[in-house]
């Protein structure tokens, strides 16, 4: 949003004709309307652009040429009049519109989406270069759908406890995988349906997803919140009744910690996880639960693909999971592994039932000199204000076994002799 002051002399720009352009001429599927508003920008953006930075009789001046300059976009891509000199505009007003504005992600979503599908048609650019503004338009699609930090505490994972994780723990980081990776081939229906539609655009917005996406998975039983909502509203709401602590998930130990050889992690993490999208356009990182759904259809619908969810959907025999996913997208990403800083974040390890004493020992001596940090936010009596508190608390280490009492159950046992 503009937040400057009007600074200069705008009477040489009809505001009106301007917001109804943007309003009016976004959605039409007429070649001949499109030739039309095409030619009604041409004559006209060199004004328009002057808003850019400004509140204009009340209106935000970036939203306005935002809007009058997608609406030009879209028609472009339709106009029966395409050329080199038109789509050399667009790539040059949408490159000064990311400069100066920052943030209207959606205009700059949509801006990039219709330069690659103009570059495209007329063959100006290579699947490289491609490649590359879809990158772009993703993040900002990410950016769009990321407006608020999910408030994420306690969650775990269980992990085999290969050489990867001993690694993982030295260097206080968390592992990433992308969707590709991954053991249900269901998973992230987004790069199959992108791959149905079979148009080089698509095969190119699938590479880039493949290339800039990476997930690591939890489990937590209760839903995440908006940080705005756990604070208003601090009740823990469970995804199902009667679910058994996170740890003692059975067939978890059997799927995803090697049948009881590895191990279970109780992370605890603070808001500094998460990335937001700033003016570096580097990494976007957010916590989101996974849907469990069977109907494949509901991304089909209308032809189009929820970007912004299709990364948090799973089947449905998979919902006893209570999977919850960190999200990262990264438009410099490659390859299918990469690893985020996470320090500070171990609050507990669990041991398997037959996981190794040598490798049980092995963690014990990296983490015991581990401390994990809980952020509280308490009054302070002196500054009559609410301040920030941090505390610090060991790594605590159990032992899974055979739950005597309970036929068929497991219980953890503290580790106390360290």
């Amino acid at each position: 949003m503009s937040t400057g002051v009007i600074t200069k002399d705008m009477r040489h720009v009809d505001i009106p004709t301007l917001k109804q352009f943007g309003i009016s001429n976004q959605e039409t599927l007429d070649t001949a309307v499109a030739d039309k508003v095409v030619e009604e920008f041409l004559n006209n953006y060199m004004s328009w652009k002057d808003v850019v930075g400004y509140m204009v009789s009340g209106e935000d001046g970036d939203r306005l040429y935002g809007a009058a300059l997608y609406t030009y976009s879209a028609n472009l891509c339709l106009s029966n009049h395409l050329s080199e000199d038109k789509v050399k505009l667009l790539q040059s007003e949408l490159l000064d519109y990311e400069r100066k504005v920052e943030y209207l992600y959606k205009f700059k979503e949509a801006l990039y989406f219709s330069l690659v599908i103009c570059l495209h048609k007329l063959s100006l650019a290579s699947n490289k270069d491609l490649k590359e503004y879809l990158k772009k338009a993703i993040y900002y699609s990410q950016a769009e759908a990321n407006h608020f930090s999910y408030k994420v505490d306690e969650c775990y994972a269980y992990r085999t406890a290969g050489e990867y994780l001993i690694d993982s723990f030295k260097n206080e980081e968390l592992s990433m995988s992308s969707p590709t990776t991954f053991n249900d081939p269901f998973d992230c229906p987004i790069l199959e349906l992108l791959t149905l539609y079979g148009d080089d655009i698509s095969k190119l917005t699938s590479e880039a997803y493949k290339e800039c996406v990476k997930i690591t998975c939890f489990v937590k039983n209760t839903k995440v919140m908006p940080e705005m909502d756990e604070e208003n509203n601090p009740m823990r709401l469970q995804k199902h009744d009667n679910d058994p602590e996170e740890y003692l998930n059975e067939l978890m130990w059997a799927h995803y910690a090697d049948n009881h050889k590895g191990v279970c992690i109780k992370y605890h993490f603070n808001n500094d996880i998460t990335k937001f999208a700033d003016k570096t356009k580097s990494q976007i990182t957010y916590f989101r639960d996974i849907k469990y759904t069977s109907d494949m259809d509901f991304y089909r619908k209308n032809g189009a693909i929820n970007l912004q969810d299709a990364f948090f959907v799973k089947g449905k025999a998979w919902e006893y999971e209570n999977e919850l996913r960190l999200f990262t997208y990264d438009p410099k990403g490659t390859g299918k592994y990469d690893s985020i800083d996470a320090k500070d974040c171990i609050a507990a390890i669990f041991f398997g039932l037959k996981c190794p004493k040598e490798k049980q020992a092995e963690i014990i001596n990296i983490l015991k000199g581990y401390k994990w940090v809980n952020e509280k936010r308490v009054w302070d009596n002196t500054k009559h204000s609410i301040v920030n508190i941090k505390e610090e608390h060991r790594v605590e280490f159990f032992q899974m076994e055979i739950d005597e009492k309970h036929f068929g159950k497991l219980k953890a046992v503290e580790i106390n002799n360290i």
